[in-house]
């Protein structure tokens, strides 16, 4: 299958890479990174629901365009029946793709460059990250995120500089962060939700600080806390329509869609059980992260646990109303792009662990995107 195959090939290169300094070395890892990006260029307009959607208009409709406000006013008719105008998406996506549609003149180039906005933030992180492999790292991204990219491309875009949001954030740089935050709102409005993950880092890492400084001195400890945050997403998820109507009444009607609009939660233990694998790497290495910084195992239990719960939005058939709710679990899955390979290298056990971790990201993927049909990019087809 092509995805295993570009996978295999880049985790190769970038295990390669590992051999070099400097120079060679960032030679090989863009490489890697320029295979992943390679792949979903190619593709038609069948391999994920948005990119014939709406990726590929948008490219059209700027070749075509005689100026950047033609293109602006430029629609089409998208699934048979809907009709799209261009002026209705974000407007850091339109830039984005009028330039380099404009350069280029090519949907495979701006489709590679599309991409190349997705895997680069990823990749600068987990590069700037240290005590992780890099390869292992895009590994999970590859097996937990990739095929997902190629469908939800405008989140997509804004979960990678959401990323870069976070680890700014987390490095104290907070004006650096929050500048990231601004562009990746204007790719998608979906960003928001990096508002509550910092929140919750800042938490976190705030209790841990003051228990350093005071003896452990406080009310309540961070255990508490994490119990509380994780507590309050599932009274969230439950009580949905009643935040859905406190969203409309403060004038946030334009989130609404990504909450169902109105219809009822569908429990769904499969979606559960397939993450508890998850769950269960960041709980038995929780001790083993804090010897990195105390915060992060608390963090990293929250942010699946957010997986897992968000991921109810999907109900029993992981379509209809409540699609995009779900969707917005992967600004969490992201994470685990730092906390599976941390868990190798700091924690106990690595080889069952490596071997458990491989396992899950193969059962997940297949599970996910082949079986179930997420995101609709099987099976593969070019340009």
């Amino acid at each position: 299958m092509i995805y295993l195959l570009v996978f295999f090939v880049s985790t190769l290169l970038f295990i390669y890479s590992e051999k070099f300094e400097n120079r060679k070395r960032l030679v090989i890892e863009i490489l890697a990174v320029m295979i992943l990006c390679i792949l979903a260029g190619s593709r038609n307009g069948s391999v994920g629901t948005d990119t014939g959607g709406y990726l590929q208009p948008l490219i059209y409709s700027a070749i075509n365009s005689e100026n950047f406000e033609d293109f602006l006013n430029s629609s089409w008719i998208a699934s048979g029946w809907s009709e799209r105008i261009v002026s209705q998406y974000e407007i850091g996506f339109t830039i984005f793709i009028y330039t380099i549609s404009k350069i280029f003149r090519s949907v495979f180039v701006s489709q590679f460059f599309v991409q190349l906005a997705i895997v680069l933030p990823v990749y600068y992180v987990l590069k700037h990250t240290q005590k992780i492999p890099l390869w292992l790292g895009m590994l999970v991204f590859d097996f937990l995120l990739y095929n997902n990219t190629l469908n939800l491309i405008r989140q997509s875009v804004c979960n990678s500089l959401c990323f870069l949001v976070l680890f700014y954030w987390m490095k104290r740089d907070f004006k650096i962060s929050l500048i990231w935050l601004l562009i990746a709102f204007f790719f998608h409005k979906s960003a928001v939700i990096e508002l509550l993950i910092i929140g919750i880092y800042s938490i976190i890492d705030y209790m841990n600080t003051n228990k350093t400084k005071t003896g452990n001195k406080h009310f309540i400890n961070e255990y508490t806390i994490g119990v509380i945050i994780i507590g309050i997403g599932v009274i969230f998820v439950v009580n949905i329509n009643t935040f859905i109507a406190i969203l409309s009444s403060v004038g946030f009607k334009n989130y609404i869609g990504y909450l169902g609009g109105g219809n009822s939660i569908v429990f769904n233990l499969k979606q559960i059980i397939n993450k508890l694998p998850a769950l269960f790497i960041v709980i038995y290495n929780f001790k083993s992260y804090n010897k990195i910084k105390d915060s992060l195992g608390l963090f990293y239990i929250i942010m699946v646990s957010y997986w897992i719960i968000t991921s109810q939005f999907y109900g029993d058939t992981m379509v209809g109303g409540f699609l995009y709710g779900g969707r917005i679990g992967t600004f969490f899955i992201i994470t685990n792009t730092l906390s599976f390979p941390e868990a190798i290298i700091v924690g106990k056990h690595r080889n069952f662990q490596s071997v458990f971790l491989i396992s899950y990201l193969l059962i997940y993927w297949w599970y996910y995107f082949v079986y179930s049909g997420v995101d609709a990019t099987l099976p593969f087809s070019l340009i």
